[in-house]
């Protein structure tokens, strides 16, 4: 999670990057820092490379600590 500066607002840019070529496998770009925004990266990841046991790197941020997001990777 980052966030960028344009039209001076602060848009946040949630990206999922694959280690073994460094693409970009999915993004989003929000107004908001939220649970939605890391959610709709995801399943956008997971419905372009549908693969099972996903391995994700990031913070503790409250986003990635919540039940949602761990519900969301039992499923995947």
């Amino acid at each position: 999670m980052t966030y960028l500066i344009f039209n001076r607002q602060r848009l946040f840019l949630s990206a999922i990057k694959d280690l073994y070529n460094n693409e970009i496998i999915s993004y989003q770009v929000s107004r908001r820092n939220d649970l939605k925004l890391v959610i709709v990266t995801i399943k956008k990841a997971k419905k372009k490379r549908n693969v099972k046991g996903i391995l994700l790197h990031c913070d503790q941020g409250y986003q990635y600590t919540s039940h949602q997001y761990n519900n969301l990777f039992e499923k995947i």
